[in-house]
């Protein structure tokens, strides 16, 4: 298996310029034709453009791994609270419609976790007080939260769907994990003249 350097990702213009160009790298490095390139380049900038579109980035990393002609996207972030919203925009993106980190029984205890987190919402939207502004340290209601938390979810609102619909075209299959503050998310795609 093969991996690209592991780049950090803020949501920054200055971040995403330096994914880009390890994917560029990536790319060449591995052999990928022209077009190849070209696609894996569209994948990285439409994934970036995705999470930047509907979620606010405050600390991730970026990575691309290749084995046996299968590339795998790897974007992980920390976030500011995910809203309802948000997270449908995201779920709706993966192949399944599955939310990965709440698969399998490590996925159950977090999935538990995170409802009681929130409120004791089974579907993790929190009750009316507490979500979006509930803070793991105290319950204590927030204007200023609440006002990032609208404009966060206004934004996944706005969000434009070019992004999701390039990934559903382009990629063999997208798996979004998420969670209050954290985003997962792998796509993968095959060549299959790759070097491995």
């Amino acid at each position: 298996m093969k991996s690209s350097a592991i780049c950090p990702f803020d949501g920054s213009l200055e971040a995403t310029a330096a994914v880009l160009q390890e994917a560029d790298r990536f790319a060449e490095e591995t052999g990928l034709t022209g077009k190849q390139s070209l696609q894996l380049r569209l994948l990285t900038e439409e994934l970036l453009g995705m999470v930047n579109g509907v979620t606010k980035v405050r600390d991730g990393s970026f990575a691309i791994e290749l084995k046996d002609g299968e590339y795998r996207l790897l974007l992980s972030a920390e976030t500011f609270p995910v809203g309802e919203r948000a997270q449908k925009r995201l779920l709706d993106t993966s192949s399944t419609g599955e939310n990965i980190l709440y698969q399998g029984v490590a996925g159950k205890v977090r999935m538990v976790v995170d409802w009681y987190r929130q409120g004791g919402d089974p579907a993790g939207r929190g009750d009316s007080f507490a979500g979006g502004f509930h803070d793991e340290s105290f319950e204590e209601w927030s204007l200023v939260r609440m006002r990032n938390y609208a404009a966060r979810e206004r934004k996944a609102a706005k969000w434009d769907k070019l992004e999701k619909s390039v990934l559903e075209h382009l990629a063999d299959d997208v798996r979004v994990g998420l969670r209050r503050d954290k985003v997962v998310i792998t796509v993968h795609k095959t060549f299959h003249n790759a070097e491995v």
